[in-house]
């Protein structure tokens, strides 16, 4: 039996040999390696391999991340881009907008200065009378000073002192003691607006409002409107601005278009060939709404156009300029 060093040596004398013929005329030749260098290097090569795939994994792993990272970064830099050009945009319309406003308060107070040298103006003409008043009847009228004025005044005289918070105030001062007169004559253009005090068709009135001897039944009763002759197919015009509250056919009143003006009024036309508009439709005053016509119970073409106010039918010619 081999001892365990005897089989040590052994192998370690032991020895492969390799042969080695060319594809030529040469002489072969060969060579001996012992098998213990040969399965050294072995194991060497497939740790070095080992150790070269698995730092191409990590390295590869490096990139894929880096690789990410750069296209995220990529995607918010565009992202911040686009937001920056988004802020430049506001920033240039607010600095335009600023700029408009200043360019405005500019006009506004060269505009009030005038005015303060109007009221200056003024002012002294009206000591004088009083001076000369006083002088001549003895008498001694006092004339109070306004401090709007004067703190006009002062803040135009200095230009130090005129900010844009206290010449603000100073228009806004002026302005509204004139807001409730402009509210006011808003209010009236509207009423003028709405009233409908506008002839629908520009044609003969046939039947006036009031009593009458009906021309169909030849019985003596009341009409609650004009008639006003016409062609089929004229125009028909809203006496007032308003809101279509019907439109449609209506009995012995044919087609039929109501409109409510506010304030109390509404219009009636009756006997339409055809309503050009429906119910809901906001209208102007002479806007076209419907086309004269002869339907439901007449004798002829016309419109007959009534007039409400708060609930009860008033006299069209109560309200119309002719």
């Amino acid at each position: 039996m081999k001892t365990k060093l005897q089989y040590i040596i052994d192998l370690l004398k032991s020895k492969y040999t390799f042969m080695i013929i060319p594809n030529s005329t040469r002489n072969s030749f060969q060579f001996s390696i012992s098998k213990v260098l040969l399965i050294a290097l072995v194991i060497s090569n497939f740790y070095y391999l080992s150790n070269v795939t698995l730092k191409n994994y990590k390295l590869n792993k490096n990139i894929t991340q880096i690789t990410n990272k750069y296209n995220n970064s990529t995607t918010e830099l565009a992202h911040y881009k686009v937001y920056s050009s988004s802020l430049d945009y506001s920033l240039e319309n607010q600095s335009a907008s600023i700029n408009k406003l200043k360019d405005q308060l500019k006009e506004e107070k060269e505009t009030y200065s005038v005015r303060l040298e109007e009221l200056d103006q003024l002012e002294e003409s009206f000591v004088s009378v009083i001076n000369k008043f006083n002088y001549e009847n003895n008498f001694d009228v006092q004339i109070a000073s306004s401090r709007s004025l004067s703190l006009g005044r002062e803040s135009l005289a200095n230009e130090d002192l005129v900010v844009d918070d206290e010449f603000t105030k100073l228009i806004n001062l002026d302005i509204s003691e004139y807001d409730e007169v402009i509210k006011e004559v808003e209010n009236k253009l509207n009423f003028l607006e709405s009233k409908p005090d506008l002839l629908p068709i520009s044609g003969r009135i046939s039947s006036n409002y009031g009593w009458r001897t009906h021309p169909v039944t030849g019985r003596r009763d009341f009409h609650d409107a004009l008639d006003i002759v016409g062609n089929v197919g004229d125009d028909i015009k809203a006496a007032g601005a308003g809101i279509v509250t019907f439109s449609g056919y209506s009995g012995s009143y044919g087609n039929v278009v109501i409109i409510s003006h506010g304030y109390g009024y509404k219009s009636v036309y009756a006997h339409n060939n055809k309503n050009v508009v429906p119910v809901g439709t906001e209208v102007k005053k002479g806007q076209v709404i419907a086309e004269l016509g002869r339907t439901g119970r007449v004798t002829g073409p016309h419109v007959h156009f009534e007039i409400h106010k708060d609930g009860e039918v008033i006299n069209p010619k109560d309200l119309i300029d002719f």
